[in-house]
């Protein structure tokens, strides 16, 4: 089953949309009481011209423009209805703005109501002022088709067209990820909750497992209806009819989304990229309060932007604060109108549907590119901090993973074997000098201190633990730092000792006899030695470095003289006995309780021995 190809009507009220949809298909959209009442479409209607092309006909007057959107964001091709005794009307300029914001592929711009004109120039006019309006829109050069619903005249020929046109109609599956739009929710006894929609992206199966946004209300799709009979499966482009369970009606409206579980967050903001129709008289102000007309959902924003107001047929990236959450998908388009009285004055389409905080956004929203693989291009050598994965990329762009390949390869990214992370040279060169400048700044405040541990340098870069990681070990490959036990440090680096500081070593060294076994806190040195805090620390880390003491917790220190002396000691201890008593060690090790047992943890820590209820046995460093 291939993917339906959908052809959208747009025109003003009362041109005659839903009698030509009828002819074309024998289906009357006007399936709502009330439409039947008034005489006109409320509510978006479907038709089959085939098994593989759905009309949907949308409204034209301006209460319900809002549909008309929800229509065009999901329609191929375009049909401009246009009435010969009315010709250009206000809703047909607005929908033909529409859909230049929606991006269609193909048009077909239909002359209806021919039998009620008399005059055969006048029709002739009627086409001049559409070529006129037309020209340089989405419409241009679209082919023209004058028909009749009445007397059947020119229905066939469009008919024929339609057919022709839509065979060059190449819908894109950017993603194998099921999304829907919803525009319709009732119950039914004996069903529960029935939504309807069109399947916008990936495929929905008889007994799948989705969620419901906003909201992340997880449901089951008990049934699927599509062209009129029960399916199985619902493809892209398709009406289908949704027969939920595990959610209540109070849960689900018209302009929830229905996604595969994880394929989309909703938001609160988005930057998105906005394009003022040229004949508008409105500017787009800062803090502006605007109507986003966003797949089926209507929603209320106010804008943030740096510099002048937006102006008639002016492009600028802005950030959208939104007054309810919603969940949208990168690169989706939408309309803009204006809160009162309101007018349709921009087409928008989102940049980044997962922004941070405007104070953060603001410097550099202007160079986010309109193109989904330039900006991705761009996000990958400005995240250098904090890159994604492969799979994180996919989902940003709502895209399948084959479009990330494609894209890395066009710019000759690279992608981390071990951890799928993509990136660039000029991505790593950034982290790279960063890490080094940081570590340059460290040895500037604490020239004592040579090397680094690894996290620290990582936290104070903000780069993430796992690619900070490789990042560290691959500029230990090249040369650029030195791996010391858990630290780093540029190579070739070394502080030179001056005089007091081997006097101030010398002092706390003179602490550690070796012939004794004590360890020694921190306090008590620092009481003896009169040090500073922060020179004794700095004596501390340079006679560790230096292999002269070693931290065995709880601040306390030990002489790496008096560790070799205790390796014999337990060692030969261990050739005639296989329990190690705290009393034993005690005696052992001259000690008092209080400084065994820091000293027997630390044993335990460093495996030359094992703790195993009051006692210690040999452990596994002895052993080998």
């Amino acid at each position: 089953m291939m993917q339906q190809i959908v052809v959208g009507t747009a025109g003003h009220i009362d041109h005659g949309k839903t009698s030509l949809v009828k002819a074309l298909t024998g289906t009357d959209t006007d399936s709502l009481p009330q439409e039947k009442a008034r005489g006109m479409t409320i509510d978006l209607g479907f038709a089959y011209l085939n098994e593989d092309v759905t009309i949907i006909d949308v409204p034209g007057h301006e209460k319900f423009i809002r549909n008309m959107a929800a229509g065009a964001a999901s329609v191929h091709v375009g049909l401009m209805v246009i009435a010969a005794d009315d010709g250009i009307m206000p809703q047909t300029r607005e929908h033909l703005e529409i859909l230049n914001i929606m991006g269609i592929q193909k048009g077909i711009i239909a002359i209806t109501k021919i039998d009620l004109v008399d005059d055969p120039e006048w029709i002739e006019l009627v086409e001049l002022d559409i070529l006129a309006l037309t020209e340089g829109s989405i419409l241009d050069g679209a082919p023209i088709c004058r028909v009749s619903t009445e007397t059947g005249e020119g229905i066939d020929s469009l008919k024929e067209l339609l057919h022709t046109v839509v065979k060059d109609v190449k819908p894109e599956t950017k993603s194998r990820l099921f999304k829907m739009n919803v525009d319709r929710v009732f119950s039914k006894q004996g069903f529960g909750v029935i939504v309807t929609g069109t399947v916008g992206s990936g495929v929905i199966n008889k007994n799948d497992s989705i969620e419901c946004l906003p909201g992340n209300i997880a449901c089951h799709v008990r049934g699927i209806q599509s062209h009129g009979g029960d399916v199985e499966q619902a493809l892209i482009g398709d009406r289908a009819a949704l027969n939920l369970t595990h959610i209540e009606k109070s849960d689900i409206r018209r302009g929830s989304i229905l996604v595969s579980k994880g394929a989309l967050k909703t938001t609160d903001k988005i930057i998105a990229q906005i394009h003022m129709l040229k004949k508008t008289n409105w500017v787009i102000k800062n803090k502006q309060r605007l109507r986003l007309n966003v797949g089926t959902n209507e929603i209320l924003a106010r804008t943030n932007l740096i510099g002048d107001p937006v102006k008639n047929g002016e492009i600028k990236n802005i950030l959208l604060t939104l007054e309810k959450p919603i969940a949208v998908a990168s690169d989706e388009p939408f309309v803009i109108r204006s809160y009162s009285p309101m007018e349709t004055i921009a087409g928008g389409i989102v940049l980044d549907s997962n922004p941070g905080q405007w104070r953060v956004e603001k410097n550099k929203i202007h160079l986010l590119p309109r193109m989904p693989k330039d900006r991705f291009h761009y996000w990958v050598n400005s995240n250098w901090q904090s890159p994604k994965t492969l799979l994180e990329w996919s989902k940003a762009f709502f895209v399948s993973q084959s479009y990330i390949l494609k894209w890395i390869n066009d710019y000759d990214l690279m992608q981390d074997e071990k951890t799928g992370i993509v990136y660039s040279s000029i991505m790593e060169e950034s982290a790279q000098k960063a890490i080094l400048d940081s570590i340059r700044i460290s040895y500037e405040k604490n020239p004592l201190r040579n090397v680094i541990p690894g996290d620290s340098i990582l936290e104070d870069c903000n780069i993430s633990s796992i690619w900070g990681q490789e990042l560290l070990q691959s500029m230990v490959n090249n040369t650029l730092l030195e791996k010391l036990g858990k630290g780093f440090s540029l190579v070739g680096y070394k502080y030179s000792i001056s005089k007091s500081d081997q006097v101030d070593m010398d002092k706390i060294i003179s602490l550690f006899i070796s012939d004794r076994f004590d360890p020694i806190s921190i306090k008590e040195i620092q009481e003896i030695t009169k040090l500073s805090p922060k020179r004794l620390s700095d004596m501390l880390h340079l006679l560790k470095e230096n292999g002269k003491l070693i931290p065995i917790g709880g601040n306390l220190w030990l002489g790496i003289k008096t560790k070799q002396k205790l390796l014999e000691l337990i060692s030969t201890y261990y050739n005639t006995n296989q329990l190690l008593s705290v009393s034993d060690f005690k005696s052992m090790t001259n000690q008092s309780r209080k400084g065994a047992i820091p000293l027997l943890e630390y044993c335990d820590m460093i495996g030359w021995t094992q703790r195993d209820g009051n006692v210690r046995i040999k452990g596994a460093e002895l052993n080998e």
